[in-house]
């Protein structure tokens, strides 16, 4: 990975639903989509070989336990 895309989307005027994703960027992207925002990739990403799965699970667990321990620091005494 060279960079990665942030995208905050959501009702951010009144704090509701606000969420975010992280996408991943590499240097063998075409060089037309290697600046903008990852939905230029259209059906190509979202094909079946790239969806979210049972491979990913190790993954998911850790970054789950890395937002709980923020967030528990975070809100510490409250």
């Amino acid at each position: 990975m060279t960079r990665r895309t942030d995208d905050r989307l959501g009702a951010a005027e009144r704090g509701e639903n606000l969420h975010g994703h992280v996408h991943p960027r590499y240097q063998w992207e075409p060089p037309e989509l290697l600046h903008g925002p990852v939905w230029r990739y259209g059906k190509e990403r979202t094909a079946p070989e790239h969806r979210f799965g049972p491979r990913h699970e190790a993954l998911r667990s850790a970054i789950a336990h890395a937002l709980t321990a923020v967030l528990a620091e975070a809100y510490e005494g409250f």
